[in-house]
């Protein structure tokens, strides 16, 4: 069975499942080429490439499912969007809610056979309309008026049943709005001169702003919480002290909401077992307070946990929710198609380059130089993080990698942090490991205090950092790379960032690779086994 799971909205994409197992999945800005691409038309780049990457067609899907945000241009664009749907596959699509797609990838892309789900985002669908409907149809009952819009939702999920355990709606309309957690997060991005989806940096902002004084608290009511623009435009702001400052107070405050979500969820269902997903589940910091404090023993977040995973949600649904079907599959973040070697021939054909025996041990060498390395290998990550096949490389024991990194590499601000990717049988050797693993990083973690000296570029001003650890069977050429390096300077660590510069989505083709590096000061692009330089 197979079903297309697509999105309207920021960071558009689509994703392919045959029989629970993912077969592609990819956002639209890495097709556009545009930054969290947006639009209330049918991602026809992401579709197409999800499909001529599978050998399938249109005429062979068995489900389409789609969901769409909840501002007035999508409304007005829903009729148009499931006629064109018809007219290519036969059928209408079908809907799904957005906070439900978010949960429905958090489940299945998790090893769990049961498990809590909380979604928390900055808003997910209009209760008036296609939420109301569906979830009238499945005996669920909404506490909230027409003109609300889903703010934080929890569910029980096996793979028989799924059960709402509470949902929390912000109004769409007033001047002192409640706010959900992710727009308190994109109000304070605003507030203090970013834009509403650069929470990554105000995330990274953070730590700076801790200055031993107390943080303001947001008033809390009951297992839910209060939050009013009046917080947000209270905060400091202006100079990169206050701003780190309002960035540090609004950290706290998620951390604890986020927190007391997760032992309400528990209070509700006392299940072992946690998975999270929406915007938030991308704030690495307030993941470690969840592992570390809450009563869960195990915890997953899907890598896409953004919008650009409500595409694989969709696509799950279908399997899952329409079709009935049971086979589970463990997931996969390389969801890309793969280029072939006369592609990436062609990119490199008029620069200086050779091919190599053994691309992961050249490499190596060449970090333990000093290079900095564009490495493009395999399918593509899906979600917002590279995770080893599309990555700029260097040795994380050179302190002065960051501020060239972020200066004349990556374009972007200088107090953004890097993060490190090492095997996993070495992870605990440098870092504290609260959890088993961390493979998406979506984890912070500290950096034990007698390696800091040989991870300095990779170790943030508090002492911590975003890791990623790497298995064999998962990657293993860029396992490969990671012991090599090991060996020859006897730390089992790489400073890995994504493959891209600011205000640009990673690198998808090898021409997009061969562009980045010729416009960049990355000093060698490893792009299959073939090795290019200036």
């Amino acid at each position: 069975m197979l079903t297309l799971g697509f999105n309207l909205g920021h960071d558009q994409g689509a994703a392919l499942i045959r029989d629970g197992r993912i077969v592609c999945a990819i956002s639209q800005e890495r097709l556009d080429r545009i930054k969290h691409s947006s639009g209330v038309n049918v991602p026809h780049l992401a579709i197409d490439y999800c499909l001529k990457s599978s050998g399938a067609s249109w005429k062979a899907l068995d489900v389409v499912v789609y969901n769409y945000p909840h501002h007035t241009k999508a409304y007005d664009r829903i009729d148009a969007v499931e006629l064109e749907v018809q007219e290519l596959w036969g059928q209408k699509p079908v809907f799904v809610p957005h906070h439900l797609s978010h949960a429905y990838a958090a489940f299945y892309a998790s090893p769990f056979k049961e498990a809590n789900v909380i979604v928390a985002d900055g808003a997910g669908n209009l209760v008036a309309g296609r939420l109301e409907k569906f979830y009238a149809q499945n005996g669920w009952p909404i506490n909230a008026g027409p003109e609300d819009i889903e703010a934080e939702s929890g569910f029980y999920f096996t793979g028989e049943q799924i059960k709402p355990l509470f949902a929390r709606y912000q109004t769409r309309y007033g001047a002192n709005q409640v706010l959900s957690l992710g727009r308190m997060y994109w109000e304070t991005c605003l507030h203090v001169g970013m834009g509403i989806l650069d929470g990554g940096k105000l995330m990274g902002l953070a730590p700076y702003g801790r200055n031993g004084s107390p943080v303001e608290r947001i008033a809390l009511d009951g297992p839910y919480f209060k939050i009013s623009k009046d917080l947000i435009t209270a905060l400091p702001n202006g100079t990169f002290e206050k701003n780190a400052r309002a960035a540090y107070i609004i950290q706290k405050n998620l951390e604890q909401m986020l927190l007391l979500l997760a032992e309400y969820c528990y209070l509700l269902s006392p299940c072992p077992n946690l998975c999270m997903s929406g915007g938030i589940a991308l704030n690495a910091i307030s993941n470690r307070q969840i592992i570390t404090q809450s009563k869960y023993q195990n915890l997953f977040i899907v890598p896409p946990c953004n919008d650009s995973g409500i595409p694989l949600g969709c696509a799950y649904y279908g399997y899952y929710g329409v079709l009935k079907g049971a086979e589970r599959a463990p997931y996969t973040q390389y969801t890309g198609k793969k280029y072939g070697e006369d592609l990436i021939r062609a990119a490199v054909g008029g620069l200086l380059h050779r091919k190599c025996d053994d691309i992961a041990d050249e490499v190596a060498e060449l970090l333990e130089q000093g290079c900095v390395v564009g490495w493009f290998q395999g399918k593509s990550e899906y979600g917002p993080r590279a995770l080893g096949n599309r990555s700029i490389l260097c040795d994380p024991r050179r302190a002065k990698e960051k501020d060239r990194l972020n200066n004349k590499v990556k374009h972007r601000e200088s107090y953004r942090p890097f993060a490190p990717s090492v095997p996993l049988e070495h992870a605990s050797k440098y870092f504290k490991m609260p959890c088993k693993d961390s493979p998406f990083m979506l984890f912070i973690l500290e950096v034990l205090e007698k390696q800091k000296p040989y991870l300095a570029a990779i170790t943030h001003v508090d002492g911590t950092a975003r890791i990623q650890t790497v298995r064999r069977e998962d990657n293993p050429r860029y396992y490969r790379l990671l012991t090599a390096f090991g060996k020859r300077t006897g730390v089992y660590v790489l400073l890995n960032t994504s493959f891209n510069i600011a205000r640009e989505p990673i690198v998808e083709t090898p021409q997009d690779a061969v562009r980045c590096f010729l416009n960049t000061q990355i000093d060698y692009l490893a792009i299959g086994d073939y090795l290019v330089w200036k």
